[in-house]
């Protein structure tokens, strides 16, 4: 992997857990649910980048989660890790890469996978919380779709085609 990729990485990952695990993260927190930033990354490198990068920024995040969380060590290493080889393997066998509603379905099942890794571990569900996380998770994630996919034109590489 580049050392400019690697850093770039780094950098992203220095902005995502203060937002996550900061007193920013607290103030955006409405009716108890926040956006995921954390899986929205995880997303974003699957669906967009290759599956180093990818399975990279996810033992990175992961292990910052790890590190930074309440839970037994290398549960979110594997959580984002398994995260992002399924969303890898849908992005090859069954979605098309340019499609927004392709990758809408593949963060909608990330958001369920992760709704039940928090079910598990906190033994109940609430459904307030949870309807905001997702529905702000799919406004930001619609947001970044647009702006690398139309703006930055990152899928023409892969379809072939300008969108």
């Amino acid at each position: 992997m580049k050392t400019r990729s690697v850093f770039l990485q780094l950098l992203l990952l220095a902005v995502c857990l203060p937002l996550t695990y900061g007193p920013v993260g607290h103030y955006w927190n409405l009716r108890g649910g926040a956006p995921d930033l954390l899986l929205l990354s995880v997303w974003a490198f699957s669906w967009f980048g290759g599956r180093s990068a990818a399975l990279f920024w996810a033992v990175l995040v992961g292990l910052s989660a790890d590190l930074l969380g309440f839970t037994p060590f290398g549960l979110w290493l594997v959580v984002f890790a398994g995260l992002t080889l399924l969303i890898q393997f849908l992005k090859v066998r069954f979605f098309a890469v340019s499609s927004v509603l392709h990758a809408l379905a593949a963060l909608a099942i990330a958001n369920v996978l992760m709704i039940s890794v928090e079910f598990v571990l906190s033994g109940g569900i609430q459904l307030a919380p949870i309807v905001v996380s997702v529905f702000a998770n799919f406004l930001i994630a619609i947001g970044l779709y647009y702006l690398l996919v139309i703006r930055f034109h990152l899928t023409e590489h892969w379809e072939g085609r300008q969108l």
